[in-house]
């Protein structure tokens, strides 16, 4: 299923956390208010630059559920995104000038002997 793309720059987003996002970019509030009309999520890819003209993306990004949009009386909206996986984007494609893929979830599993692994490296670490 195709899902629309919000490219982000200087912000990382992790799963299962809350996101204001403020938008002023004219393609970015279509992208918002397409994907909220149409499905309630979003998906956030990390940009690849900080142009608004050259949208080139990383291919792995955060679904998220568009909790809330305010429409401001500059133009702007504020958008509260709540955001649940991470997710590989494949067939990344242009349609009236907004970016959509499909996206695949990443399970991401908390793994107590991989923590522990990485606390003793970074002791190990430290001692050197």
């Amino acid at each position: 299923m195709k899902e629309y793309i919000l490219p982000v720059s200087n912000l990382i987003v992790h799963p299962e956390t809350t996101v204001p996002l403020i938008l002023d970019f004219p393609l970015d509030i279509k992208t918002m208010e397409m994907a909220a009309k149409e499905t309630q999520t979003i998906i956030l890819c990390p940009q690849k630059n900080n142009s608004k003209t050259d949208r080139k993306i990383y291919p792995i990004g955060t679904r998220g559920h568009i909790s809330q949009i305010l429409h401001m009386p500059d133009d702007e909206i504020h958008v509260i995104v709540q955001t649940t996986d991470v997710v590989s984007v494949d067939n990344i494609a242009i349609e009236s000038a907004l970016l959509t893929g499909e996206a695949t979830v990443i399970s991401i599993t908390d793994n107590p002997k991989d923590q522990m692994n990485t606390v003793l490296k970074d002791k190990i670490l430290e001692t050197y």
